[in-house]
């Protein structure tokens, strides 16, 4: 049987080096030593074969239970497992048996070496988690445990790479706004944030682009106006602005269509007056103007159609302004004679004449006796020519003549404006008294008593107080 040492011996063999026997939670293991040999079981036989009792079959190991069955001896191997699987249960011949601690160590930092009785030898993995996100975990067999810092940089220019313990690694991306909205913000991985001006073309020719930081891209509409009321002010987005004429024509053709750049269109109403009295001047849209030829007999509407008279038009009168020279009887249309007598005549009562001659119009007249031709003519309202303005140098203005008129005095004109020197017929520029002004163009009649008396000029022919050569007459008109 082998001694102590040599069981000893076994159990190190047996349970050295990374836990060989019993491991990773294995059973107890268990064995029996004979001598030098260990075997497992029973066997019969004793010193001289049969025996009586148990003593006579000792055997001297410690090993066996020795027993005595039947005139046999018999050596059943005791039991030697203390039911502790952390142990290695063996027997030695010579002491008995033996319950070793196994060796539970597997020579790796990365596990924890524990064994339970009951279980047997565990290896558990080591804790490598320190908490902390940021780092990473690992564990080497030799060394053990190790934290080693994460690796946050993603290699892009456009993150901020970033690590909390708690969360872990962020990438967050970075801040491109440059709080310019004339710019446009991007971000390249490689080269990072980057502020490209924006392109503020409509092309639009019609309005002026540009861009503020703050509100951005502005397309204002340009100016098109020409501060021209003429024409219509546009704008083409590809040809730009244009000023076109405005058509101001009103298809009335009795209005003058015009533009004022600064007014704008007017349409005047034409003037179809053709200053001709004989005709009605009127204004067709679509003609013009229209001048119909005046066919009524009207008096005062400037016409003296043919056919018509001063009897029933007084326009046909003949009723000239101012004083007149050398006028034929025949061209005194509308007036008829109502009164005619010689220079050298006198004594007719005024009142005679006045009552006569009674119409709105008179006309005063001289001729050499029995002529065609009146030597001097002048034509007024009644009121006119028979306006008293007493024996005094003055004159009563009516139709371009300077009448006078005054029944002790003498009855006459001159020229408008003109002076008279009346003493008491008007002698200026006269064979009695040569100075003054156009002595052919003043007639004069004696007066007195409110009747016409004889003489006393014609003209440039005066002093005819006592000539038959020489006729006064009257004429008058409606």
């Amino acid at each position: 049987m082998l001694g102590g040492a040599a069981a000893l011996g076994l159990l190190a063999a047996s349970c050295g080096g990374g836990g060989t026997g019993t491991g990773g939670g294995g059973g107890q293991a268990e064995t029996t030593t004979t001598g030098a040999t260990a075997t497992s079981g029973s066997h019969m036989g004793g010193a001289g074969g049969g025996c009586a009792s148990a003593a006579a079959c000792d055997d001297s190991d410690k090993c066996t239970d020795d027993s005595c069955v039947a005139g046999a001896c018999a050596h059943a191997p005791i039991k030697t497992d203390d039911g502790n699987k952390c142990t290695l249960d063996m027997c030695d011949p010579a002491m008995g048996v033996l319950h070793m601690p196994l060796n539970a160590d597997d020579s790796d930092k990365c596990t924890t070496d524990e064994c339970d009785p009951a279980t047997g030898v565990t290896h558990t993995p080591v804790a490598m988690d320190d908490g902390n996100a940021c780092t990473v975990d690992a564990c080497d067999k030799v060394t053990g445990v190790t934290h080693l810092p994460a690796k946050i940089d993603d290699g892009s220019k456009c993150t901020t790479d970033s690590c909390d313990p708690a969360t872990g690694i962020k990438h967050a991306p970075v801040s491109m706004d440059d709080n310019n909205l004339c710019t446009t913000d991007s971000c390249d991985p490689v080269l990072g944030v980057t502020h490209v001006a924006v392109d503020v073309s409509d092309n639009n020719v019609c309005t002026n682009d540009g861009c503020s930081p703050i509100n951005g891209v502005v397309h204002a509409d340009i100016s098109v106006d020409d501060n021209n009321a003429c024409t219509n002010d546009a704008c083409d987005p590809a040809l730009g602005v244009t000023h076109t004429p405005i058509s101001f024509d009103d298809g009335n053709a009795c209005t003058a269509d015009a533009c004022d750049s600064t007014f704008g269109i007017s349409h005047t109403t034409i003037s179809c007056a053709d200053a001709n009295a004989c005709t009605i001047d009127s204004c067709n849209q679509a003609v013009g103007c229209v001048h119909a030829t005046n066919n009524v007999c009207a008096s005062n509407d400037g016409c003296c159609p043919a056919g018509c008279t001063g009897a029933n038009d007084n326009d046909c009168l003949y009723f000239p302004a101012g004083v007149q020279l050398n006028v034929p009887v025949a061209s005194l249309a509308g007036w008829t004679q109502c009164y005619l007598d010689k220079y050298s005549n006198g004594g007719t009562a005024l009142s005679t004449i006045t009552n006569t001659c009674s119409q709105s119009k008179l006309l005063m007249a001289c001729r050499a006796t029995g002529s065609a031709t009146l030597s001097l003519v002048a034509a007024g309202l009644r009121t006119d020519v028979l306006f008293d303005v007493g024996t005094g140098n003055v004159t009563h203005l009516g139709n371009g003549v300077g009448w006078y008129f005054n029944g002790s005095s003498s009855w006459g004109f001159a020229p408008a404006g003109n002076p008279v020197s009346r003493s008491s017929c008007d002698i200026e520029n006269s064979t009695n008294q040569p100075a003054g002004i156009d002595g052919p163009k003043r007639l004069c009649w004696h007066t007195g008593g409110s009747t016409i008396n004889a003489g006393w000029r014609c003209g440039a022919n005066d002093n005819l107080n006592t000539s038959a050569a020489f006729e006064r007459i009257v004429y008058q008109a409606p």
